[in-house]
């Protein structure tokens, strides 16, 4: 029996092992009090996520502040937005707010990749 064959088979029995689970699992209301098994393995996300008044607290706050620098400096000549004075903004002219979040992303193994920033406009 070849490779294709054998990975067929076990993808087949597990398709059918998971189906008969869920019929087992399924309530008398219709919902299901299954969980797949694999559900179990994933990992938590990342909780090094901050917005800006935590970030700024962080020993390493100089690393976020560079990123929040580098983000302004595209987005500026991406010519995204227009800076202006609020009060010269006229009534027909909607203004976004923004609200920075900073992570800490890390490769698989939990090591320091780089500090980056979001700019989410709400």
């Amino acid at each position: 029996m070849n490779l294709t064959t054998r990975v067929k088979r076990a993808a087949c029995f597990l398709a059918k092992w998971t189906d008969r689970q869920c019929q087992l699992q399924q309530l008398n209301d219709g919902t299901s009090n299954f969980i797949h098994p694999l559900a179990l393995t994933a990992s938590a996300p990342d909780a090094e996520v901050f917005y800006f008044k935590d970030a700024m607290h962080k020993p390493d706050r100089d690393k976020f502040i560079l990123a929040m620098m580098k983000e302004i400096k595209d987005l500026n000549e991406a010519q995204v937005w227009e800076l202006e004075e609020q009060s010269k903004i006229g009534q027909n002219k909607k203004i976004y707010k923004a609200i920075w979040s900073f992570k800490c992303k890390r490769l698989p193994d939990g090591t320091y990749l780089k500090h980056s920033e979001v700019n989410n406009s709400i």
